[in-house]
């Protein structure tokens, strides 16, 4: 997903910066950053305001980070909301995800579920290209969510008038502006409020 021009990106992947080294890019294979995403990391603290954000959107991030930074991060994503601000967030869906293993029955349903939930490797990174793109893409999914446990999660960094929700249900034309063209039926979605 790229960032709305509406909207300001934070990332912390070493390929936003290894990307603007000339040449590396494309010996890397590095993907195209947009002008709007800057260095950071929302497990350290972000260079905002407390209580400045009117809105928070993270889609597909969490399950890259290990269980306890997606504490800090949610904790410093409370930090920057305001009193009437919102915060949505998407990740893939553990229990929908396994449910729907347990149900397929079929020679390629462990392989499927290992590549949904995005666990373990097709093949080993061998070239030094590849070892290094595993290595600073931050592309493995390390811990994976239920509503249960990331409602859990989200009430323990003090967001309270937590609800699940779909993708485009916000009414809201600046979430909007990234959800529009997102199909995934495997997500779980919550929105969270001070």
């Amino acid at each position: 997903m790229r960032p709305g021009p509406s909207w300001i990106n934070y990332d912390v992947s070493p390929t936003l910066r290894l990307s603007k080294i000339p040449g590396l890019k494309t010996l890397l294979r590095l993907p195209d950053w947009s002008a709007n995403v800057l260095h950071g990391d929302i497990t350290r603290g972000l260079p905002i305001q407390s209580g400045s954000c009117s809105r928070l959107y993270c889609d597909q991030v969490l399950e890259h980070l290990a269980r306890e930074d997606v504490y800090a991060a949610l904790k410093e994503c409370r930090r920057l909301l305001s009193s009437e601000g919102v915060f949505r967030l998407f990740v893939p869906d553990l229990k929908a995800i396994a449910t729907s293993y347990v149900q397929g029955g079929e020679s390629s349903s462990a392989e499927w579920f290992m590549e949904t939930i995005g666990l373990g490797f097709t093949s080993r990174p061998r070239t030094m290209g590849q070892r290094l793109r595993e290595y600073i893409g931050n592309s493995r999914h390390l811990w994976a969510w239920d509503a249960q446990s990331m409602s859990a999660a989200l009430k323990a960094a003090g967001f309270s008038k937590i609800r699940q929700v779909q993708y485009r249900d916000s009414g809201d034309s600046f979430f909007d502006e990234l959800e529009g063209s997102i199909e995934w039926g495997l997500a779980l979605g919550l929105e969270a409020r001070c």
